[in-house]
Parts: C-alpha cells; structure tokens; sequence
C-alpha cells in the first residue's frame, strides 16, 4: 500500500515540513493538561477571525482539555472549552505558558515587543515589582498605569487614549464576541483591542 505523503506528527497533507524553522510549534502537537501561550496564527483572515472571536488570539493562554490523533483539540480560555478541527488547530502556534521553559526554547521571542510571553511577564515584574498587564486586572479591580512598552507608535496611540502614567484605570469587564477589554479611565469608558492590553503596565495592590 502506498503510504500518503505530507504527515508527521498531527499535521495535514501539504502543511509545513517537521524541519519547520518557524518559532513555537502548532497546537496539534500539545498534550492533554498542558498549558499553553499563543504566539502567532498562520491560516487564513476567515479562520483567523473564527479563532479571533473566540478569544484565541496572540497572547492568549490556553488550557488544552484534550489532545488526541483523532478528534478535534479542546481548550480553554478562562472558563470556556473550545473545540478545534485539527486542520485549524495546526496553525495555531504556541509555547509553554511555563516561564522558564519558554525563555529555554525560544528567547528570541522574549524582548520588549513580546505579546503575551509568560517569561516576558516575570522580565517586567523583575523591571517594575509586583505589576501586571492591563489584561491582568479582574472586574471592579483598579490599577495606576506605571509604564507603557512597545513599539513608538503603539505607545503614542495607547497614551492618547488615556494611559499615561500615574492615571487610574478600572477594569469593567471583557467583551468576548470583539476580543477587547472595557476599562474606566480618569471617568471616561473606552474599550481597549487584546493585544493592546499587553503593553499597559499596572501597579495593583491586592
């Protein structure tokens, strides 16, 4: 019998090589219980929004419920379960949530433009004590922004929106169905996209 080419490991006939170069590996290739961070999503605008609207997007830290040969992949995100097709699921790439194995694996991805890398996060608590990232707070909790990071026009944007520093900001909630986050700052209510979260620093007593 002929053997069908193009699949190693959970990937799809025609999907990258094993010798793929690219940073993290896809979502198809995690272990039930592992947690994981998103770094980046490979396929289509179509699917990519699907993902997106689900709260899987860069930066994201999933839970993987299930992971097997067959069946789609099960995640979670806070307290939703997902079920992904593993044709989708092979082009979400991720690396450890861990910290330390995520700086062992791939310290490339550890500098001040980072989203969402959980070893980023101990970097910038290591920088500014006990902070956490706009997208950290809990609903009704208050921060005072103490820094905002990335690149120039990000920064120039974020601050024209209110998040310079010394102001308060409070979190209202998530709006789930548009990937953002609504926060109250200096009185005013604005909505804030999720990658954008990343970058607001936050000193919170708790």
């Amino acid at each position: 019998m002929r053997r069908r080419q193009g699949r190693h490991r959970g990937r799809p006939a025609g999907g990258p090589r094993h010798d793929d170069t690219r940073p993290g590996y896809p979502l198809t290739m995690t272990s039930s219980g592992e947690w994981v961070r998103v770094i980046t999503i490979t396929t289509d605008h179509a699917a990519e929004s699907r993902l997106v609207s689900m709260g899987i997007n860069p930066g994201a830290l999933l839970h993987v419920i299930s992971s097997s040969s067959r069946g789609p992949i099960v995640v979670a995100r806070d307290e939703t379960r997902f079920g992904i097709d593993r044709k989708t699921a092979w082009h979400v790439r991720v690396v450890p949530a861990s910290p330390d194995a995520a700086h062992r694996a791939y310290p490339m991805l550890c500098d001040d433009n980072c989203r969402g890398c959980s070893y980023r996060t101990e970097m910038m608590r290591a920088e500014y004590g006990e902070s956490v990232t706009l997208d950290g707070l809990k609903p009704g909790e208050t921060g005072r922004v103490i820094a905002v990071r990335g690149r120039e026009r990000t920064v120039e944007r974020l601050m024209k929106m209110g998040f310079v520093k010394d102001s308060p900001v409070t979190m209202v909630g998530r709006i789930r169905e548009r990937n953002t986050t609504e926060v109250e700052v200096d009185g005013s209510r604005i909505e804030v996209e999720g990658w954008d979260a990343l970058h607001v620093i936050l000193e919170v007593r708790r």
